[in-house]
Parts: structure tokens; C-alpha cells; sequence
């Protein structure tokens, strides 16, 4: 199952870093960030573990305070696999705790589920149950789902902006509404996605060099990306009229560009991020229109014109990724509490071609199915589920999955 539960899980991405991965997904959304980086604002986590990897204590320290830049509240474990590490004279400040790998894995859990509990106790579903009351009771009409739905100002695409890039699913690129080709070379065209992605912040030469050349000496990557460079102002003023700048001070490259861009990534994390606020303001329909509008964004993984393996563009494509199979879940929760069981069964059936092993997918088309096939279909889902369960992760599904069997196996 997809749970709501995210824990974002902090290392290099080694062995012992996937195997608390994968002990910790059957029950929760685990996302990997080796290094810290803003997008980890971008999440509303049950807990923040810290894999320390033999890493001085100073630096871990250092993490932690750059850590609360990103997420001021949420609980932070710390997990090391050497004994001699994982011993901490005196907790620091802001840590719950400091545990040794494997042994502490029950430990893990513990604390997990004690901060779970709050989130899924008595008190959510009671409030839950009186909003489905409150949901029956109005005559709704159904939500339109064609564009354009209305938004906030601030939310809705730019007029004509003089650069507009898609990067999800087929790159295009446009200035002034007309299209451009992309830059030949994969490199290049990261790069120009890359700066297009951080506009208008400066983007400092280290993290650029981190993100594309990592393994290089110093030397050789700061040739590479000199060279990069070169190229992108060389392919933006045979291209673009008025081609803005790519200057570079203080250590920082940036684009000396007052005029509109639009990306579709910043477009889909505005939309996500408003899409949350209506849900903590009770606006669930607002809330389901800017999920729509979000999905319809996002046509496919980030940059797909980008076969070669750049850290920055993997990233960035899992994070996106994660953060749409979140999206598609809660949308298709809303979905189903307003009976719109057609696009709901559209909304799942999106999250298993991504992932079929997201069990929450498989139970609501079972509820579907049940409200608009009948019986048979939904039990041709659970078995389907059952088999994909079993073939991919040896598990069985879970005692909700079966309960729902139950349900409807009670009702035939």
C-alpha cells in the first residue's frame, strides 16, 4: 500500500541505507535524499532519519542544524551501523533518539508508530466520519474536469511567458509561444534545465559541479561546466530574441532575466503545495481541483529526454515521482468520498502502472468495482493484487486489504 506516512531517510545511498529502506516501505513512504537539499521542504514527514554512515559526530551536528532550515518539526532519529559511532555520549539537541543498525530496527518502528497514532487515532476518524455525514447530505454537483478550473491568482499559468519549458514527460521548450529545438547534447540540455528549474535563485558552481560531475576532479569538472556554460549562452542567443544572460558572480552562476518563465515543475509543486492548504482549510473541492490540474501537469517523469545517468536529473525525477503517487493517492481518496468512482478507477489504475505493489491503489478499485460492476471484478482485483504482492515482495496483503475481501464477500 501507499501509506500517508512519509519518512524521509538521509545517507548515501549504500547497502545499508536500502536495506532500512526496504524494512521500513511496507508501511511507509520512504524517500531517499543522500545530501540536503531544498527539496526536502517539499515533504510533510512522519520522522526524519539520519543514516550517520561512520560520519564525526561534528558533521552530523552540522547536518542536523542545516536540517531544520528544511523541517523545523519534524522528529529526527539517528541511525549508524558501526557501533562506535552509534554510541552518543549525550543526545543532541533535536534528536529523539540515536539507534544502531540492525539491532534498533524494532526501536525504529516503535517510534514511528507512536508518532503514526496521533495522525490515525480516534479523534481523525470521528472527524472524518461527521465530514462523510456532511458530504451525503449536500446534493453535489460534479467537479468539472476540464481546464480551466479556477484558482487563486498566482496559480494560473503566465500569459506568454517569454521562456515556458516542459519538462515532464516530452521536453518542449518555447520562447515567445514558438517552439525551440533542444540543445543536442544531454549535458546541455540538464543544464539549461537546471537553471530554467532555479529561476530566479543563483546557483552556486559547487552544487552545479555535485549534481553533474561528481566523481571528476576539480579541475576537470569545473572545465566540463565552463564548457557547458559556453554552450547554453551560445544556444539561447542564436535562439531566443532578447536571449537573457547567464552571468556569474560570487561563486554563482544566474539568469539576468526580469521577464516570466514557466516551467510545469514549479507549476505542479505550486499547485501540490496549494492543493494541501485547501486541505487543512477544509476545502476539499478546491483541494481536489488543484490535484487535477497537478495530474494533468505531469504527462511523465522528469526530463525524459535525458537518458544518461546526471545525479541532479535522477534527483529530481525521483522526488517528483514520489511526490505524484502521494498526489494520485489522496486524490483518488476524495474521489471515491464524492462517488466519483469512473475517474477514481482512472486516478488508481495511474498509480499501478507507476507502482503495482501500492496496495491503498488496489483496494479502492475493489471499492469501485464493487459500486459499479459488482462483485466479480473486485474480487478479480484482490487476487490480482494477492499475486503481484507475492511475486514481487513475497508479502501477503495487508489485514485492511483483507478486511475489505471480507466486506464484500459479506455482502454478496
Amino acid at each position: 500500500m501507499l501509506p500517508p506516512q512519509i519518512v524521509l531517510l538521509l545517507g548515501k545511498d549504500g547497502d545499508t541505507v536500502q536495506e532500512i529502506r526496504r524494512s521500513l516501505s511496507t508501511s511507509y513512504q520512504v524517500v531517499v535524499f543522500e545530501k540536503l537539499e531544498k527539496e526536502i521542504a517539499w515533504f510533510k514527514p512522519l520522522a526524519v532519519v539520519i543514516h550517520q554512515n561512520g560520519s564525526p559526530r561534528q558533521e552530523v551536528l552540522h547536518r542536523l542544524v542545516r536540517l531544520r532550515q528544511f523541517q523545523p518539526k519534524a522528529p529526527v532519529l539517528i541511525c549508524s551501523s558501526s557501533p562506535e559511532y552509534g554510541h552518543w555520549p549525550q543526545r543532541p539537541g533535536g534528536v529523539e533518539d540515536c539507534l544502531s543498525w540492525p539491532d534498533g530496527l524494532a526501536q525504529l518502528k516503535a517510534y514511528l508508530q507512536r508518532w503514526e497514532a496521533p495522525r490515525t487515532g480516534f479523534w481523525l476518524r470521528f472527524k472524518q466520519t461527521l465530514l462523510n455525514l456532511k458530504n451525503r447530505k449536500k446534493k453535489r454537483k460534479e467537479p468539472e474536469l476540464s481546464l480551466p478550473l479556477e484558482l487563486p491568482s498566482g496559480l494560473a499559468e503566465p500569459v506568454q511567458p517569454v521562456l515556458e519549458a516542459r519538462l515532464l514527460g516530452s521536453c518542449e521548450l518555447k520562447a515567445h509561444g514558438n517552439p525551440l529545438p533542444w540543445i543536442n547534447s544531454e549535458v546541455n540540455r540538464a543544464m539549461l534545465a537546471y537553471i530554467l528549474y532555479h529561476h530566479p535563485e543563483r546557483m552556486l558552481r559547487r552544487k552545479l559541479i555535485d549534481g553533474f560531475w561528481p566523481d571528476s576532479s576539480e579541475d576537470s569538472a569545473r572545465n566540463c561546466l565552463n564548457v557547458a556554460i559556453s554552450s547554453l549562452r551560445r544556444y539561447l542567443k542564436d535562439n531566443v530574441a532578447d536571449a537573457p544572460e547567464v552571468n556569474f558572480r560570487e561563486n554563482a552562476y544566474y539568469f539576468d532575466f526580469s521577464q516570466p518563465v514557466f516551467t510545469d515543475v514549479q507549476e505542479f509543486l505550486r499547485l501540490w503545495t496549494h492543493a494541501q492548504a485547501m486541505e487543512r482549510a477544509n476545502r476539499l473541492d478546491e483541494a481536489l481541483n488543484a490535484y487535477r490540474r497537478a495530474n494533468l501537469l505531469y504527462k511523465g517523469e522528469f526530463m525524459e529526454c535525458i537518458s544518461r545517468d546526471i545525479i541532479w536529473v535522477e534527483s529530481v525525477r525521483s522526488k517528483l515521482k514520489e511526490i505524484h503517487l502521494s498526489m494520485l493517492d489522496r486524490m483518488s481518496e476524495l474521489l471515491v468520498e464524492r462517488k466519483l468512482y469512473p475517474e477514481a478507477i482512472n486516478a488508481c489504475k495511474r498509480i499501478i502502472e507507476i507502482d503495482d505493489c501500492i496496495e491503498s491503489a488496489h483496494r479502492r478499485l475493489m471499492h469501485c468495482y464493487v459500486h459499479m460492476h459488482g462483485r466479480r471484478m473486485a474480487l478479480r482485483q484482490y487476487h490480482h493484487c494477492c499475486k503481484t504482492l507475492e511475486e514481487k515482495l513475497g508479502a501477503r496483503p495487508s489485514r485492511e486489504t483483507q478486511a475489505l475481501l471480507e466486506e464484500i464477500q459479506g455482502n454478496g
